[in-house]
């Protein structure tokens, strides 16, 4: 629901402005703000829109697999160092840790790169601001949120709400 939602303020924001696109923010610009909205009693688990899932799914082939790879499987032992320090690609389907992580987090890391606490030259991790836009990254992150069993789709809805 709170995803038809966002999809649907997205979309209403979009219409509603001037030709002029909204400035992007320091993370994921009208996006970003939508989901800052939200406050207040737990809601339910929104439903993932379609059409939306399916242009992430291409955006997702272009922007993420060559690394995620197409099944969102990651590199192998992605979690044991490399010898230039850095991890391998990890996965972003429910073997992987995307799904512990809330909304604004995954556009942070989707938009500026990095993992939150080492930059995109640390990790290898591309920041993709000025190349997608909100609703391309609303798109690829449902895409992959589609992909993931219902009970860490509840876990991550959870770490949405509260704001991690």
């Amino acid at each position: 629901m709170l995803g038809l939602m966002i999809v649907t303020l997205v979309l209403t924001a979009v219409s509603s402005s001037s030709s002029t696109p909204a400035p992007i923010d320091r993370f994921t610009g009208p996006v970003m703000h939508i989901l800052g909205q939200y406050d207040g009693p737990p809601q339910p688990l929104p439903p993932l829109d379609p059409a939306l899932v399916a242009e992430g799914a291409q955006l997702y082939a272009k922007y993420c697999a060559a690394c995620h790879g197409i099944n969102l499987e990651g590199q192998p032992d992605w979690k044991i160092r490399l010898p230039n320090g850095r991890l391998p690609t990890p996965p972003h389907d429910d073997s992987g840790h995307t799904w512990h992580h809330g909304d604004m987090y995954l556009y942070k890391v989707l938009f500026e790169g990095g993992n939150g606490l080492q930059t995109a030259e640390q990790t290898g991790m591309p920041g993709f601001v000025g190349i997608i836009d909100g609703r391309e990254a609303l798109a690829i992150i449902s895409f992959i949120k589609s992909r993931w069993s219902l009970e860490n789709q509840l876990y991550q809805w959870e770490m949405t709400q509260t704001g991690h």
